[in-house]
């Protein structure tokens, strides 16, 4: 889980800042849209009305006004349902079609199935060719963000100043407190923070702070300010013995777009599940075995799976979920070695229809002693398998994995690699600590309080993990579900966002792969494309390019997705396993069976490709923060020191 600003409604005094920070679902309001439709042109009945009835943490109702029928094929009504969406939380919806002021067809669905279909509409045939269509769309206009984004220069000033000194800021407007920061990092930076701008007119004050509570400095500062200026030295704060402290502001405004913009896009979302089966689980016949399925109640790793993949598969429309097992011999394949990864349905594909299915699937693995729980217990082989599954798909198909395990994995260096490698895919990783387990070593996965970092000293590109020990909610599904799917919505954003993709982009991008597949279909395009006809099809791009709403994706990324001969798409074998798992040095041991199952230690050879299409994408794009480098900044304001005004000076340690 990770900490996020805190905004505050309430006042509070500016000289008695706080540091409590908390991290915050995304909750949406949309609006149901009701209609009625009849695919041979004539709709049966001659009046129609709708009811609805929503239990969130209290019953809200709906009544639409009653639509005659004028022999038409469809009819909506004009009346829609109102209310806030959460994804985290499962929100029944009974609705209640009502024909001729007799005849009552009922569904009893949920918010997330409906706004997690197609295009988030929900198609139900209540009869032969007659459907009732509920359409979910997001209330309101995008609205903007200030992007605030400080870096602190030090001058004449020791290396660890701001270990000793810790420096954080506060946002003020009307005399409220909007939000605070974390403390800046020994290299002076602070982690950028986004406020909505209607929480900041007419100006805003920004005051720094020596925790706990000393003030150092401030300025005052407006909206347009911001945008006629996003960059520029803000402050010279002078310290002891000559030095000082030059602040940047390097904030800007950008628009916030939401979860629900990236679905309403064409953003598709892919769970797949991974389960423990080491030796500690207990045999499922033996007592207090964590798999066992005696007594028809589900046990610890059924609620899970149904708690949490019950509601990210309403956003699967394909309701294909791709399942494996870990740390257990398959006894069908004749080794005595335990496998780190294996299908749970024992095909090729891992596939499983429906969550339904996949705890049938899970039952009968369980019921026919296809396996002998062994160990140890690994991640590396599981999430490397997820990613290699990312390029099958397109870019805009968004992945969850799943994990659920007994116990603190034997493998934290080389899944912590996995994991910084997967911070650059679209990818989160969900893991579920079962059972009685001390599981304080699995939060370090979880990278809140310090980032993760793999061995070769590379940072995570963004917060991807969270991790929750099932025990802590094994009584309340609900909030489990709410604890460990409260951060997906924002990190789906927040991917895009870093490789510079807003909605409108990825509405354009999709539409231009469908009409290469059109042309494809239509012979105009070849599997192999020659060099005769290449030049066509990059025109053909160009003049494609050119009509995409001043975003503008550059050619070469274009040629890098769609030429299957571009240089760019050549495949790189073994890539993930170079980079993840150089130091990996594995035992001579039975723990670990790499040659009996090497499509789990070779990933699959096309997982470059979209590596390349995320680098290559939307260099004009400005949706994300793309600052300048600390060092290019400073070389471009190097002689600025003289020639800006100073906003205010304040003496720091100053005797």
């Amino acid at each position: 889980m990770s900490s996020s600003i805190n905004y505050y409604n309430d006042y509070e005094s500016m000289s008695q800042p706080g540091l409590t920070t908390s991290a915050k679902s995304m909750k949406e309001k949309i609006k149901l849209e009701f209609s009625v439709e009849n695919s041979t042109g004539k709709l049966l009945g001659q009046s129609y009305s709708v009811q609805a009835k929503l239990y969130a943490n209290q019953l809200f109702k709906f009544y639409s006004e009653v639509k005659q029928n004028q022999s038409y094929g469809s009819l909506t009504f004009e009346k829609f349902f109102i209310c806030d969406f959460f994804f985290e939380m499962e929100q029944n919806i009974q609705i209640i079609l009502i024909i001729n002021n007799s005849q009552q067809i009922e569904i009893n669905k949920t918010l997330g199935c409906i706004v997690g279909s197609k295009n988030s509409t929900f198609r139900h045939e209540y009869s032969k060719n007659e459907f009732l269509v509920i359409k979910a769309k997001k209330i309101g206009e995008i609205e903007e963000v200030l992007n605030i984004n400080f870096y602190f220069k030090q001058v004449n000033i020791e290396n660890n100043f701001f270990i000793n000194n810790k420096i954080f800021y506060v946002v003020y407007c009307n005399n409220k407190k909007i939000c605070q920061s974390g403390f800046v990092s020994k290299s002076g930076s602070i982690e950028p923070n986004k406020i909505p701008t209607n929480f900041l007119q007419p100006n805003y004050t920004v005051i720094f702070y020596i925790s706990p509570n000393k003030q150092i400095a401030s300025f005052i500062k407006t909206l347009n300010e911001v945008r006629m200026e996003p960059r520029k030295l803000q402050l010279q704060i002078p310290t002891t013995n000559n030095g000082y402290l030059s602040l940047y502001d390097n904030s800007n405004i950008t628009k916030n777009y939401t979860f629900l913009d990236y679905i309403k896009a064409g953003v598709k979302i892919s769970l797949s599940i991974g389960i423990d089966f080491t030796g500690s689980n207990c045999h499922p016949k033996d007592e207090g075995s964590l798999h066992s399925i005696q007594g028809g109640k589900p046990n610890d790793y059924e609620k899970a799976i149904i708690s949490c993949g019950g509601i990210v598969g309403y956003f699967a429309y394909d309701q294909l979920f791709p399942v494996y097992g870990f740390g257990a011999i398959v006894n069908s394949s004749g080794s005595k070695e335990s496998s780190m990864c294996f299908n749970l349905n024992f095909e090729e594909n891992p596939c499983i229809h429906t969550i339904d299915n996949v705890l049938n699937k899970y039952h009968e693995c369980i019921e026919n002693e296809k396996l002998t729980f062994a160990g140890p217990t690994e991640f590396t082989p599981l999430i490397k398998t997820v990613i290699s599954r990312i390029d099958e798909h397109d870019l805009f198909q968004y992945h969850i994995l799943l994990i659920l395990t007994d116990g603190v994995i034997d493998d934290l260096q080389q899944t912590i690699d996995a994991l910084v490698y997967a911070s650059e895919y679209p990818l989160s990783v969900i893991i579920v600590g079962i059972g009685k387990e001390d599981f304080k070593k699995m939060e370090t996965l979880d990278g809140d309080d310090v980032p993760l970092v793999s061995s070769d000293g590379k940072k995570r590109m963004r917060d991807l993990v969270q991790f929750v020990p099932f025990s802590k909610y094994q009584n309340d599904a609900k909030k489990l579900s709410m604890e460990v799917l409260a951060e997906i919505p924002r990190q789906i954003v927040e991917y895009y966002q870093l490789k510079k993709l807003n909605p409108d982009k990825i509405i354009n991008l999709k539409s231009y792969k469908d009409q290469m597949k059109q042309n494809k279909n239509n012979n105009y395009y070849k599997s192999n494309v020659n060099y005769d006809n290449t030049n066509k099809i990059n025109n053909n791009k160009k003049t494609y390019t050119n009509n995409i709403n001043n975003n503008n994706p550059n050619d070469y990324f274009y040629q890098s997705i769609y030429n299957p001969n571009s240089s760019k798409n050549k495949p790189k074998i073994n890539q993930i396993n170079n980079q993840v798992s150089n130091n990996y040095q594995r035992s001579n041991t039975q723990r670990h069976n790499y040659n009996k199952y090497p499509e789990f230690n070779n990933v699959i050879n096309n997982n470059n490709v979209i590596n390349n299409n995320i680098n290559n994408m939307g260099n004009n794009n400005n949706i994300n923060n793309n600052f300048p480098s600390f060092e290019e900044l400073q070389r471009k304001n190097e002689n600025l020191f003289d020639n800006l005004k100073i906003d205010e000076t304040v003496y720091l340690n100053k005797k």
